[in-house]
């Protein structure tokens, strides 16, 4: 039988343990009520620093065709001065609809930064039709006009239309790739285009040579290459020369002029 002494360590025991526990849920409460004020603080300020952060710094890479500057006035006219003012989705748009620009992306980077990486489209070659200047792809796709802004690679190759063919991507690409073939063997300056089945190489020694860009095969362009030195040798007689034949040339002399 336990004394009353005994009972009573028993009680303060149990009312020692429930004091513990009480303490650990208010110091846990605390903690608690703590964590949200830091939270609502923290968040506020951020919201706050959004809502009222200015545009300092504008970050654009990728760009080597288009100039900064054109870019920076794509943003300039959409927002007015606080980061969170700009539409990401307008500047976008924007950017895109620059005929160069292939890809675009874009972000906000709080509190004052706009990042913006771009893709353009690569220019292969100068198209000239009907006094005005086009740009190419690799495809033969029309990329836009020549304008002054744009930052052109050097020695693009010159293509001259004298036929409405400007849309025929597929020529357009035979005539770029036969066009860096030919170039290897001798630097050309321009290619006139008169159809689909004839074309003019100028070369800059004065060489002229008739080719067929969709059906001028491999061993003619080895046979010109080898045969480079004669054919030059004796360009001031010749008024040109047809390379794009299986087994031989077509020299055409100029009149007057004997072999």
């Amino acid at each position: 039988m336990k004394d009353y002494a005994d009972l009573k360590k028993g009680e303060d025991r149990g009312k020692g343990s429930k004091k513990l526990l009480f303490t650990a849920v208010k110091f846990a409460f605390g903690i608690l009520i703590l964590a949200g004020f830091v939270f609502a603080i923290v968040f506020g300020y951020q919201e706050i620093s959004n809502r009222y952060a200015k545009l300092k710094y504008v970050v654009i890479t990728g760009n080597s065709i288009i100039p900064t500057k054109v870019i920076k006035q794509y943003i300039a006219n959409s927002g007015s001065g606080g980061l969170s003012s700009y539409s990401l989705s307008k500047i976008y748009f924007k950017i895109l609809s620059n005929p160069w620009v292939k890809s675009a992306k874009i972000a906000k980077i709080f509190p004052d930064t706009l990042y913006i990486v771009i893709t353009e489209k690569k220019p292969v070659a100068f198209v000239y039709y009907k006094k005005t200047v086009y740009l190419i792809d690799k495809n033969g796709s029309l990329i836009s006009r020549y304008e002054k802004y744009v930052k052109l690679p050097k020695n693009l190759p010159k293509i001259v239309l004298k036929a409405n063919l400007l849309k025929d991507k597929q020529l357009l690409k035979s005539i770029v790739n036969l066009y860096e073939k030919l170039d290897k063997i001798g630097k050309i300056n321009y290619i006139d285009v008169v159809s689909e089945s004839y074309q003019v190489a100028y070369f800059d020694g004065g060489l002229k040579v008739i080719v067929s860009s969709i059906d001028c095969p491999d061993i003619a362009i080895e046979r010109f290459r080898k045969k480079w030195r004669y054919l030059n040798s004796v360009k001031d007689r010749l008024d040109s020369v047809s390379i794009c034949f299986d087994n031989k040339f077509v020299l055409k002399w100029k009149k007057g002029v004997g072999r």
